[in-house]
């Protein structure tokens, strides 16, 4: 992720664009205010199966943007961004599906008291 974000910073900075280091959408904000919430109540197994679906929802969200944002990039620069970018994103959202693991098959185990 560091290294996207620097290429991106990096583009920015060559087409005299700047950057928020937050979103300025209130809506984007709301929902990562919300699941920064629900991941703090979690622990364990719990934490790790919803962790890993939001990473793999996430990727897989970023792809389709950078996909539609490709379709329409007008900008030389961007394009090749995008272009080479895609290929880790796509890495990423692989591991986050691989994170998941298989469906769980029966009941879950019964929780661990010392895990509460």
């Amino acid at each position: 992720h560091t290294d996207a974000d620097q290429q991106v910073k990096a583009l920015a900075q060559k087409k005299n664009i700047s950057l928020s280091d937050s979103p300025k959408n209130p809506e984007m904000q709301k929902k990562m205010d919300e699941a920064k919430n629900r991941f703090s109540n979690m622990k364990g197994a719990q934490f790790d199966r919803a962790f890993a679906n939001h990473m793999s929802m996430g990727h897989k969200r970023l792809i389709s943007l950078a996909q539609a944002w490709r379709q329409d990039c007008k900008d030389q620069d961007v394009c090749s961004l995008i272009d080479t970018l895609m290929p880790k994103l796509q890495q990423h959202a692989q591991m986050a599906d691989q994170l998941k693991g298989p469906a769980p098959m029966g009941r879950a185990p019964p929780e661990n008291p010392v895990n509460r």
